[in-house]
């Protein structure tokens, strides 16, 4: 669903909001599943201004549509 440097933001009911509340840059797709629901693909996102990655699920997270 998200490519490969695509930017994102939390949604709400995310466990890791409060470490990428400004938003996050999707590293790398398709790691290892760790539940049995609908999005439930884990992706690897930088968070803007951080420099540990985080592993979070697709279900958590939304494109960030930018500014108009």
């Amino acid at each position: 669903k998200y490519e490969v440097g695509a930017t994102v933001l939390p949604a709400s009911g995310c466990p890791q909001a409060r470490w990428f509340r400004r938003g996050g840059l999707i590293l790398t797709d398709g790691e290892t599943v760790t539940s049995a629901c609908k999005g439930n693909r884990v992706y690897k996102v930088l968070p803007i201004g951080g420099m540990r990655p985080l592993l979070v699920e697709e279900r958590h997270i939304k494109k960030h549509r930018g500014v108009k």
